[in-house]
């Protein structure tokens, strides 16, 4: 069973959620409601399949995390934060750090308002696949690193591939 759950006011709103549940004695220990989102359409699944997509998540987690901890990584990013505080102003930062390529969606005066300097920057603003960028922005290549990187990006990937949607007639 599936309901919809619109907003309960009177102007014009792109809100909407699902809330959905079983209503069969058997289904609890095979199968789930499942959506990704809370504004997502929930659909039936396999636990077994809502399981495994969980595992992928965790597995690309706890890669990513190894990584950004590492000692080459944390080198790297030293090497970036010094590179960023050598900058004369917060306007000639802007322009660096856009050169990452991932930030333009960032305006000046936003990123101005928000600057807390570039440690803080770069430990909640650069993950691991940003290391290509970031080694091209220094002028160095590591191909151990970017290998790394990829291969983390492929677990994002298979992390974020959709669980199957069990047809009625299973």
């Amino acid at each position: 069973m599936l309901d919809r759950l619109t907003p309960d006011h009177g102007w014009p709103s792109q809100w909407v959620d699902w809330h959905g549940r079983l209503e069969c004695d058997t289904c609890p220990g095979k199968y789930s409601v499942y959506a990704k989102n809370p504004t997502d359409r929930p659909r039936l699944a396999l636990i077994s399949d809502v399981r495994e997509m969980e595992r992928r998540f965790v597995e690309w987690q706890s890669a990513e995390r190894a990584f950004m901890a590492s000692a080459p990584v944390q080198a790297l990013l030293d090497r970036l934060t010094s590179k960023i505080e050598s900058e004369r102003s917060v306007a000639a930062t802007y322009r660096l750090v856009k050169d990452l390529g991932r930030y333009h969606y960032y305006t000046y005066g936003t990123f101005n308002r928000h600057w807390k300097g570039a440690p803080a920057w770069v430990n909640e603003s650069i993950r691991s696949e940003d290391t290509p960028a970031v080694l091209k922005l220094l002028g160095e290549n590591d191909a151990e690193l970017i290998s790394e990187a990829a291969r983390i990006a492929e677990l994002w990937n298979g992390s974020q591939e959709p669980v199957p949607e069990v047809k009625k007639s299973e």
